[in-house]
């Protein structure tokens, strides 16, 4: 699960790894149709996608908390109140 890829800021996983998982799943179902196993586009498919935006937030946040520029519970805050 946590092997997907972290939340950065609190070092949680799981829930995105599920996320992960659909994405994988429809590029791997497209590499067989298309018989093209390349993944070429599927760093760009994660990254624009609703947990790859989630992944740059929670990166930002935590390079701002663990340089001392913000609290956490301040981040935390924007991150609830962000929309990806």
């Amino acid at each position: 699960g946590d092997a997907a890829g972290i939340e950065p800021l609190t070092g949680a996983g799981i829930h995105l790894s599920l996320l992960y998982g659909s994405i994988a799943a429809k590029a791997i179902q497209d590499a067989f149709q298309h018989d093209n196993f390349t993944f070429k586009e599927y760093t760009i498919q994660v990254q624009s996608s609703f947990v790859g935006k989630i992944i740059q937030q929670c990166t930002y946040f935590s390079t701002e908390v663990y340089h001392g520029r913000m609290n956490i519970l301040d981040a935390m805050k924007k991150i609830v109140l962000a929309k990806p």
